[in-house]
């Protein structure tokens, strides 16, 4: 475990998995995996190797989604946003023997978005603020991330860009800067959609 700790110290995503497959079987096996579409038949990869969408994707698929990704698989091993390692274990054992990509509904697509807008913020402050030191820790800019997204969202801002600027904002001029004599007048205005 401190190897793979040690190991992923340097990544922004590490997974590690336990099977009982042979070696030669492993790859084609992970590939299938990765197969899935839209309702519209859209071809998409379900990205379940990073950690981050792993754990979204526990909460959205059925259990005969979950099945396949899970098949083969006696255990996952991951780095959550926090840095703690995470083990899952599946209940489901048993092999799907299926190549046919997992279909994801509209509802499900919409909640996977939901769960990746913090992904997606901290994307764009890191094009816009490449030097800023706590952008560079995963786990401090994650943390950042959501403390800023909450109370830009207790403000009336919903868009990733303006969810961005408020934390662009708050790197800049510090928590609660909102609150200032110079900003209050802006924010209510936002509050209130004028």
């Amino acid at each position: 475990k401190s190897t793979a700790l040690s190991a992923a110290a340097d990544h922004a995503a590490a997974m590690w998995f336990a099977t009982r497959l042979a070696n030669d079987d492993v790859l084609p096996a992970l590939r299938d995996k990765l197969h899935g579409k839209l309702a519209d038949t859209s071809a998409i990869v379900v990205r379940w190797f990073d950690p981050r969408v792993f754990a979204a994707l526990r909460e959205v698929l059925r259990p005969d989604q979950l099945a396949h990704i899970d098949s083969d698989i006696s255990s996952w091993q991951f780095l959550d946003r926090a840095n703690a390692w995470s083990t899952f274990s599946p209940t489901a054992a048993a092999a799907i023997e299926t190549n046919e990509p997992i279909e994801l509904d509209d509802s499900q697509v919409s909640r996977l978005l939901d769960t990746s807008f913090d992904d997606r913020v901290l994307a764009m402050l890191r094009q816009a603020l490449p030097a800023q030191p706590i952008l560079l820790n995963r786990v401090q800019a994650y943390g950042m991330v959501r403390a800023c997204m909450a109370a830009a969202f207790a403000i009336g801002l919903r868009s990733e860009a303006d969810c961005a600027s408020f934390a662009a904002l708050t790197l800049n001029l510090g928590v609660a800067f909102e609150h200032g004599d110079d900003w209050a007048p802006w924010i209510r205005k936002l509050e209130y959609g004028t």
